[in-house]
């Protein structure tokens, strides 16, 4: 036998289940603005004799207004539903979303009591007049709104209520100055063809674009929305701008990372020793690297040179690092092979001694030159001093110039293979001084441009 428990059980699963209806349907309907009456027993014969009155003399051609001349005000409301895509090199947005259109038709209002207490009446959108929307900038051809089959409500005191989903196709401009870091600023226009700003204003009851359906893109944030109207060479025109920043978490990863990882390791190849044969070999698969990911990264980003990437520069920048490696890994392997019979002029033995900071052990930074124009010539031929030049220098010096003896024989004892070292070590702390500079500025200019966002 059936229990009457069971009945009552289902009876409640059905209540609520009709009241979760009654609660989802209210919440649309407070989210739209609108404050929808309590739809009346109305018979079909009612609906069918009000629908009659209605539509019998109705031109949904005209312009709704029973005195032309007047301006009809069209609210319009965007309920963004998603960022489905953003192509940097096309320029084109794709968007999926939900407009709210009202306005007050004053041919389409009745009195409830005639017609059975019925508070709205939803028709087919091509009974009713409907403006005409349109996107200013599509991205290919002219994209016209609410094509699609939603259904239009009216209400007896003439206001028209049009909600409907739209797929939006439009252009926007791609600014990768800071890219990856970058925001970008995209804004929909919408008008009304073929009407201009005496006859139909478009305006909208919000501030900033509707999120109650938004899903999170996984490439591009919604930072801030604005919703605005104004004129365009007498056409009213309600303007949706969507500011979008990238999450920069991939390319940061894909490009930003390994590309200064590989300008580090760039500069460090000049410390491989000579005789194992690849430090050109290693200096030339880098600098060609670099030219893998500028092609990488032209095929991510528009062909516009207004504006150009801080990412080019860079790696612009650290191309030209490691190019100027190559040909400087050649000469030191010159340097390296050098004939040890052939002697180190002076002035290359000078220099070396000041790279290696050899003066700071003694007082005195440099060699007499002006005094012992003999002792110069003599060293430049054989890399010793005459002990005649000695004992005359230490006369004129009084004793007092004693820590020449060092600098005397480091000249003696220079060769080429302390001058090729010297001039490897010489260029590794120069590549990197650069490398870190032209780093700390590039991130340094992101840094900023993060804050200021």
């Amino acid at each position: 036998m059936f229990d009457p428990k069971d009945e009552e059980a289902v009876s409640g699963l059905q209540s609520i289940h009709i009241m979760r209806h009654i609660c989802l349907y209210l919440a649309i309907c407070i989210e739209l603005g609108y404050k929808f009456p309590v739809v009346g027993a109305a018979s079909l014969s009612q609906t069918q004799n009000l629908y009659d009155h209605l539509f019998q003399n109705y031109n949904q051609k005209l312009l709704p207004l029973l005195n032309q001349s007047h301006l009809l005000q069209v609210n319009v409301s965007l309920n963004l539903v998603s960022i489905t895509d953003f192509n940097e090199i096309s320029g084109e947005l794709v968007l999926i979303g939900y407009f709210s259109l009202a306005w007050t038709d004053e041919q389409l209002s009745w009195d409830t009591e005639q017609y059975g207490g019925k508070a709205s009446l939803v028709v087919p959108p091509e009974d009713v007049w409907r403006p005409k929307l349109s996107l200013i900038y599509p991205f290919q051809s002219t994209q016209w709104l609410g094509n699609g089959s939603a259904q239009i409500r009216i209400f007896p005191d003439g206001t028209v209520v049009w909600f409907f989903g739209e797929v939006i196709s439009a252009l926007c401009s791609y600014d990768t100055t800071f890219y990856p870091f970058d925001s970008q600023s995209c804004k929909l226009e919408l008008t009304a063809l073929g009407w201009n700003s005496i006859e139909i204003e478009l305006d909208s009851p919000d501030s900033q674009v509707l999120l109650n359906y938004y899903k999170e893109n996984g490439e591009w944030s919604l930072t801030r929305s604005i919703v605005e109207s104004y004129s365009i060479k007498d056409i009213s025109v309600i303007g949706f701008t969507l500011k979008l920043k990238r999450k920069p978490q991939f390319p940061l990863i894909y490009i930003i990372i390994p590309v200064v990882l590989l300008g580090g390791l760039d500069y460090w190849i000049v410390l491989i020793p000579d005789d194992s044969g690849e430090r050109v070999s290693c200096a030339m698969t880098v600098f060609l690297s670099f030219s893998v990911y500028m092609g990488i990264i032209s095929d991510n980003m528009p062909k516009s040179s207004d504006p150009i990437s801080y990412l080019y520069y860079y790696l612009l920048l650290l191309m030209l690092l490691s190019g100027s490696i190559v040909v400087l890994l050649v000469l030191s392997s010159k340097l390296h092979r050098k004939d040890g019979s052939c002697l180190v002029p002076l002035y290359i033995k000078y220099l070396v001694w000041i790279l290696r900071l050899r003066f700071l052990r003694s007082r005195k930074t440099k060699v007499s030159t002006i005094a012992h124009p003999n002792i110069v010539q003599q060293l430049s031929y054989d890399g010793t001093v005459p002990e005649k030049f000695k004992a005359e220098r230490n006369s004129v010096n009084d004793g007092t110039d004693k820590n020449d003896s060092s600098s005397d024989s480091f000249y003696a004892e220079c060769s080429w293979v302390l001058v090729a070292h010297t001039y490897d070590l010489s260029c590794f702390v120069t590549f990197a001084i650069s490398h870190t500079l032209i780093t700390a500025i590039y991130l340094g200019i992101l840094y900023q441009n993060i804050t200021l966002a």
